[in-house]
């Protein structure tokens, strides 16, 4: 199938994800090994363990195994089964050169886009992905819209390199994980029938969004600026994706709040999204 007849809300996804990745793979191409060896702000991986890791997964989407298996070895960041499935293709890449990995991962990265250019489905179709199960297609490339977007920013923070944070990847990102905060709001931090909350994100890719609670008790989006909010949050994008995503150095994020802090706090404690 040719490129321009892919449903737009998967060519949109596509081009999202292929920004990030060649990104990614444009920083990688100008890092040193001892570069490569860097912590990175996911617990337990250097930088180059990220790219082993986003070709593990690409690698599944190519060509699914028929028995999935996950990391025996018990490791203090690892807290799931998705957990410790990441870490099969981090460990057997551990030994290996950071410049070796990234070659692996462009040839990856060529491979699955001349795959997603064909992709016949619609973004409703079921798919099997891994360790997940079942899920729509839309949303599994949401996900590696995330995922990747997510280790390029892992990526640059150790570099000190800021950037895409203002792209076609980040705005697809910031949309979608905004419509998960009414749900955020309204269960997991219990905020009471006809409060509400205004976050406002400054910097490349700025945006405003909010949530309130009903009479019933749910959560609804507010995409405009929301009136008189019982709490109100201010940040960077990027002290957004530290906070998002739950990386190291979180705790230095800078916020400015206004409004009712003990509510504030129950935000800020559940606003990762990641596993």
């Amino acid at each position: 199938m040719e490129p321009q007849l892919l449903h737009p809300q998967i060519e949109a996804l596509r081009a999202g994800w292929e920004e990030s990745v060649r990104s990614t793979i444009a920083i990688g191409e100008t890092l040193t090994e001892d570069e490569w060896r860097k912590p990175s702000p996911c617990p337990g991986w250097r930088l180059k363990d990220l790219i082993s890791h986003l070709i593990g997964i690409e690698e599944l989407l190519l060509d699914p195994p028929e028995v999935l298996t996950s990391s025996t070895a018990e490791k203090p960041w690892v807290k799931n089964e998705f957990g410790r499935f990441n870490e099969i293709a981090v460990d057997s890449r551990r030994d290996r050169l950071g410049a070796e990995i990234l070659t692996e991962f462009s040839g990856v990265v060529e491979a699955r886009n001349a795959t997603w250019r064909l992709e016949h489905k619609t973004p409703d179709t079921e798919v099997s992905f891994g360790p997940v199960g079942l899920l729509p297609l839309g949303s599994l490339l949401w996900r590696r819209v995330f995922d990747v977007w997510a280790h390029n920013q892992d990526l640059r923070m150790p570099l000190g390199l800021s950037g895409d944070l203002d792209g076609r990847a980040a705005t697809l990102v910031y949309r979608q994980i905004a419509g998960l905060l009414p749900a955020i709001f309204a269960k997991k931090c219990a905020a009471p029938a006809g409060s509400s909350i205004a976050l406002t994100i400054t910097g490349p890719g700025e945006f405003n969004y909010g949530a309130k609670v009903n009479d019933q008790g749910r959560g609804e989006f507010v995409k405009a600026s929301v009136e008189n909010p019982t709490v109100s949050m201010r940040m960077s994008t990027h002290d957004w994706y530290l906070l998002t995503c739950g990386r190291d150095g979180r705790e230095k994020a800078v916020l400015e709040i206004e409004g009712d802090q003990e509510l504030a706090e129950k935000v800020i404690a559940n606003f990762t999204i990641t596993p």
